[in-house]
């Protein structure tokens, strides 16, 4: 904000989350293909009851709009999200059921994950 007091400009700071869309690039865009292809292979993500902010790039053009237009919006700063926040695995349970799929997941503790992650990733 010292932009803003340094200046005569009118500042807002917009903080989105993972914004989503059709044709999503990046690991949302990959998982839309996982569930959207013709044989779904099972994912070891079914124990992953983390929280994810998310927001459709609709919803943030709009957001943005309206902080265009509304004089309250000036030197204020917004982190703004869709509704409800989603664990990875409601999120893919969600993808799948849109493409009238049953998203194929099974439960591994995540330590696990990480190990398995920590020893494929040593380089020596």
């Amino acid at each position: 904000m010292n932009l803003a007091k340094n200046s005569n400009l009118e500042v807002v700071i917009i903080r989105p989350p993972l914004v989503y869309r059709n044709g999503a690039p990046g690991n949302f865009g990959r998982l839309i293909q996982w569930a959207g292809a013709k044989i779904t292979l099972p994912l070891p993500l079914g124990a992953v009851h983390n929280s994810r902010s998310l927001i459709a790039i609709d919803n943030l053009v709009s957001f943005i709009i309206t902080c265009a237009l509304h004089p309250k919006a000036t030197n204020e700063i917004f982190l703004i999200s869709d509704n409800d926040n989603l664990s990875t695995t409601r999120l893919l349970k969600n993808i799948a059921k849109a493409f009238n799929k049953k998203a194929l997941l099974f439960s591994i503790p995540i330590s696990w994950m990480i190990f398995v992650v920590k020893i494929t990733r040593y380089r020596g």
